[in-house]
Parts: C-alpha cells; structure tokens; sequence
C-alpha cells in the first residue's frame, strides 16, 4: 500500500514539475527519499481535509522517508483520530484551562490542536507558543514538536540549528521521537 502511495507522490512531483518519466526515488524498502518525502507530505496536507485515511497514507510515507514534518503530522493527525472523546470544543476549553494551571500535558495538547486545526482554526502560532511553554517546564516531546514547526518555519523564524536544539533536548529528555527527527536533520 505504501509503495502505490509513494509512487503517486512521484508521480505526483513529475507532473508538477513538468518531467515526463518518474523519478526512481525509492528505497529498496518502498520508502520515500530526498525531496520525494516532502511531496508525499505535501501532498497529505492537500489532502488532508478531502479524505484523511489518503492523507494518512501519504504523511506515513513522508515520515519513512526521512521527513521530520511528515512524521510530526502523521503523530498530531492520529492523535485526533484516536481523540479525546470530548467534543473538540469542549476539549480545548479543558486543555487550555489545564494548562493555564501549569499542567504541560495539557499545554501540548493545545498546541497539537493548533497544530491539527483540530476543533479550533489552524495556527501555527499559537500552536508554537503552547509548545514553548510546555518544552521550558521541559515537557521533551513539546521541545521535539516545536522543532519541527522550527525546521519548516510553521509559526516560528525557520532555524535549522534552532530545530536541531529542540531536537537534541527533545531526545535527552526521554522523547525518541525527537531523536529520530535529530538523525533525520539535513
């Protein structure tokens, strides 16, 4: 499934760019490489209010391939489809009155939902400003988050060094998924 889908992102790329043959960015293992993975998770966020399994698919292909934002919206997209089974309204209510009350999960969780625009309207801004909060009481995955909006300039200066910061204290602080996004940095 994930090879169709990554030959769709190249496909996808080729047309865009006006190539006649498909590049063969492919890995032995069916993944996407170099600047076909930010296409697949280009192509996931085109996606991602007309069909969210498709959209899935692609920012799963993108993170295998090596893309740090493809794998942060992959994780912020099945984290709203498992959910909290409150009303999303209801649900950002409770997260910010949390995390107005020092509780840095909670504070994440915002910051996802921002992220997401998951039961509120997206922003990047805000979205980064929850996970700062949240990363200074060092809460490691807010810090690993907040790199990638850094990495890709979403809310935040872009800063591949400042990325590579959060990253690393992402990954001391317990979280692997800011490890792989270190080894992940160009």
């Amino acid at each position: 499934m994930i090879r169709s889908v990554l030959s769709g992102c190249l496909l996808w790329m080729a047309t865009q760019s006006g190539v006649a043959e498909v590049p063969a960015e492919l890995s032995e293992e069916g993944h996407c490489v170099g600047a076909a993975a930010s296409v697949c998770n280009q192509t996931g966020e085109e996606l991602l209010h007309r069909d969210l399994d498709q959209a899935l698919l692609y920012f799963e292909a993108a993170c295998a391939g090596g893309s740090n934002l493809g794998c942060a919206n992959l994780r912020v997209r099945n984290h709203h489809e498992r959910g909290n089974k409150l009303q999303a309204g209801e649900a950002v209510s409770r997260f910010l009155s949390n995390c107005e009350r020092g509780q840095m999960n909670s504070c994440a969780h915002l910051a996802f939902r921002y992220q997401a625009g998951d039961g509120v309207e997206q922003n990047y801004q805000l979205a980064a400003k929850y996970y700062r909060l949240a990363c200074a009481k060092r809460f490691a995955r807010a810090c690993s988050y907040l790199g990638v909006l850094s990495e890709h300039g979403l809310g935040v200066p872009q800063s591949l060094e400042t990325a590579r910061q959060l990253y690393h204290q992402g990954c001391e602080g317990g979280n692997k998924t800011g490890c792989r996004f270190l080894e992940n940095m160009p």
